[in-house]
């Protein structure tokens, strides 16, 4: 019996220690994403937003995965560049992030800049949103998309997603499992 109970025992700390490897191994692949995308300079001017709407249509669509550049230079933002912005379209007092093309862009006796901003296929002023932003406003200029995999990001985050991300972590474990039980018995 004493025996059986060693044998359980060395079972359980090999099991344990594959475990402790598997989460060190995740956190080390975290940690080097973080330093990637915090501290070498490429990555860290830019930013990516999930698009939620079709508003941008057909360039950019809904789950679309926008990249944009926030080191740009002001002489860049011109007539039908594309631009991700703070805007509070809800009129709560919270700024919320759009990502439209430049529609106009007009300079007061100061220098100071304003631009107009429109949706996809907008051909008339009088269809241009209904706001101006400021320079300050600016987050970026777009730089590429990533098409699709926002839509996979989102249902990752919403809390179906979530449970599936999990029950299907726990089938692949125990179908694993399961498979090396039955090579031992081989």
């Amino acid at each position: 019996m004493a025996k059986n109970n060693n044998l359980t025992s060395k079972k359980d700390t090999s099991e344990l220690k594959k475990w402790i490897r598997f989460l060190c191994i995740l956190f080390i692949i975290y940690a080097v994403g973080f330093v990637i995308f915090n501290f070498v300079p490429f990555f860290n001017t830019k930013q990516h937003f999930i698009i939620v709407s079709n508003s941008m249509s057909p360039t950019i669509s809904r789950g679309d995965i926008v990249i944009v550049d926030n080191n740009y230079n002001p002489e860049d933002l011109v007539v039908d560049t594309i631009i991700s912005f703070y805007h509070d379209l809800n009129d709560n007092g919270k700024n919320e992030i759009v990502v439209h093309y430049i529609a106009n862009v007009t300079t007061d006796e100061f220098g100071n800049k304003t631009f107009n901003t429109k949706r996809e296929n907008v051909t008339s002023y009088v269809d241009w949103d209904d706001w101006e932003i400021t320079q300050d406003d600016i987050i970026g200029i777009f730089a590429f998309k990533i098409p699709k995999l926002g839509s996979l990001l989102m249902f990752a985050e919403s809390p179906f997603g979530k449970s599936v991300i999990i029950f299907d972590i726990v089938i692949i474990f125990l179908v694993a499992d399961y498979l090396k039980i039955g090579k031992k018995k081989k």
